[in-house]
């Protein structure tokens, strides 16, 4: 059950931040260490030279004072934090301590720490709180960022001019500090009254839409077999090159806040009661397994499975797909295995979207536009959370690991003399209803799909919320208004296959795509508009970059300092 939040006059928040900076070796020059004194009001910094320092500082600190628990860093998950659990893994743990990272994906959510039966540290990265770097945080909160350096380097700066260097250092906990304060502020003065951030922009999100959001409960299904259906049809966006080749004249065309338009104009379920069937119901709220075959294919085929587009197959869609193949193709057929109808639906994100949509169009180019605009683009998703939660652990005693993972628990030894493991663990989440997540993202392919054919035969390109074509959508489609269609570029394309390609405007500026290569130059390896036609025109280039260790590798006994090789080769793949 999903419940709505009461208002709190008074927030629980009282920042501490930490940042480090680093020798040419990965090894730490300096730590600094800031927060506010509640009583005089005035911001204090502590600075260490090493992590065993900061350590046997931070640890008595915490056990006293409840505010030395949470610590932020801006990428923290990408390296203080990893930099810190090293330094954890080899040296600082005693057999009291136990070390966690929650992990997703690639990234570390947050480095977590229990010591013995105390307290437990939360080491956070508040890059998943505000997705923007620091030095452009600064500026737009702030109107300051990051100290100029003359483009030395800090370990250079510490050597040249210490004064400066340790200016450029504090600024920076600094204006972490004041933005944390400041971006929670302004939400709780024009948005809602939260205690606090969540961990993530997306459990902020929740947060602010339980808080200002719903006004009765929503019903989160437990059925099994519909939460495996529901989660089975949860997609994400359209990814697709419709036409690999060089071309002169391309207009890129974005829709104006996609996923809040949809979250705003379409019903999703708001409960678990429905109805399991065999016959679709049009134009309802629903999920289907079932068997379908698009005759026209003259235009784009409407369905997505396994991330590719087909006129024919078998799989698990919701409701707005479904309809709009009826939609575009009157001799297409769908027919259900076995499906599910909610029974209660409602437009519940209407009032949220058009509160926080009216606040960015009433205070462009402010803090309070940019962060009803992460608010806006982190909610839908929460609903669609894998309930699955992945830990890298390291402890010394297998009693501790046991008080620290649940009954079922799935645990892969990684290392049993060193005490690192992999665990697993399913979690019943307050807010898991894919029915939500998964109605919306259909809404949103829906949304897509008419700019691919109103795009035609002169499409070439789609991602999520954006069509790449060498010709115009028609003005109709066109506007400033939620969910219309915008023009964010002109000028060249080259189109290699999926996330995979170069744009070039009329200035010359150039935008490269090319998953999983880092192509900018700065790790070894760059790409530009020359190599991306040349990819188009069949040859292969080969390439080696280098990538700083990960959050698994740091497990693994990797120094996180370390950067290793990775070859890729860069082909057309259409």
């Amino acid at each position: 059950m999903l419940n709505p939040l009461n208002p709190t006059d008074k927030s629980s928040a009282d920042f501490v931040v930490c940042d480090i900076e680093n020798n040419p070796d990965g090894s730490v020059l300096d730590i600094d260490t800031c927060w506010r004194n509640q009583a005089t009001k005035e911001i204090e910094h502590i600075r260490h030279e090493t992590w065993a320092e900061f350590w046997a500082w931070v640890k008595p600190k915490a056990r006293k004072y409840k505010k030395y628990r949470t610590i932020y860093a801006h990428n923290g998950g990408g390296w203080d934090w990893l930099s810190l659990a090293d330094e954890l893994l080899r040296e600082l743990t005693t057999d009291k301590d136990a070390v966690s990272a929650v992990v997703a994906g690639s990234s570390m959510i947050v480095l977590s720490v229990r010591v013995s039966k105390y307290y437990t540290f939360q080491l956070c990265d508040s890059l998943q709180l505000l997705r923007s770097g620091l030095d452009k945080l600064g500026n737009q909160f702030l109107n300051r960022g990051k100290i100029d350096t003359g483009g030395l380097l800090p370990h250079e700066l510490k050597e040249q001019n210490p004064d400066l260097y340790f200016e450029y250092l504090e600024r920076d906990t600094e204006t972490l500090l004041l933005v944390l304060e400041t971006a929670l502020e302004t939400l709780r003065e024009n948005v809602a009254k939260i205690d606090n951030f969540g961990i993530t922009i997306g459990s902020t999100a929740m947060k602010v839409f339980r808080t200002v959001g719903i006004e009765t409960p929503i019903t989160i299904p437990w059925d099994d077999k519909l939460k495996e259906l529901l989660r089975e049809g949860y997609k994400g966006g359209r990814v697709e090159c419709f036409n690999a080749g060089v071309f002169d004249n391309v207009s890129v065309y974005d829709i104006n806040s996609l996923y809040p338009s949809v979250m705003r104009d379409f019903r999703v379920p708001i409960s678990d009661r429905g109805n399991w069937t065999k016959k679709f119901v049009k134009n309802g709220v629903g999920v289907y397994r079932g068997r379908f075959r698009q005759v026209n294919r003259s235009i784009p085929a409407v369905m997505i499975d396994k991330g590719v587009s087909c006129y024919e197959g078998e799989g698990v869609f919701f409701t707005p797909e479904i309809d709009l193949l009826f939609e575009v193709d009157r001799l297409a057929s769908f027919e259900v295995i076995e499906g599910f109808e909610f029974f209660d639906v409602d437009y519940i994100f209407k009032d949220y979207v058009e509160k926080l949509y009216q606040l960015r169009l009433d205070n462009p180019e402010t803090p309070l536009s940019l962060l009803c605009k992460f608010l806006l683009n982190s909610l839908y998703g929460k609903f669609g959370q894998n309930p699955l939660r992945e830990q890298l652990i390291h402890v010394k005693e297998f009693d501790t690991l046991y008080d620290l993972i649940r009954d079922q628990a799935k645990v892969q030894v990684l290392d049993d003399h060193r005490g690192l493991f992999q665990v697993s663990t399913k979690s019943d989440c307050a807010f898991e209803h894919v029915g939500i997540a998964g109605t919306i993202t259909s809404n949103a392919r829906v949304a897509l799909y008419k700019g691919l054919k109103h795009a035609g035969k002169h499409l070439i390109y789609c991602d999520t919320d954006s069509v790449h074509t060498n010709n115009s959508l028609p003005d109709s489609m066109v506007g400033i208004q939620l969910g219309a269609y915008k023009k964010e570029f002109e000028g060249k394309g080259a189109y290699a296959g999926k996330k995979l390609y170069a744009l070039q405007d009329r200035s010359g500026v150039e935008k490269i795509r090319a998953k999983g290569v880092s192509v900018g130059g700065r790790n070894g390896f760059s790409l530009n508009f020359d190599d991306l036609c040349r990819v188009v025109n069949g040859e292969t280039i080969e390439c080696e970059f280098f990538k700083p260790a990960t959050v698994r590798q740091v497990w693994g006994g990797q120094a996180p300092c370390l950067f290793t090789p990775k070859k890729r080769r860069i082909k057309r793949t259409v």
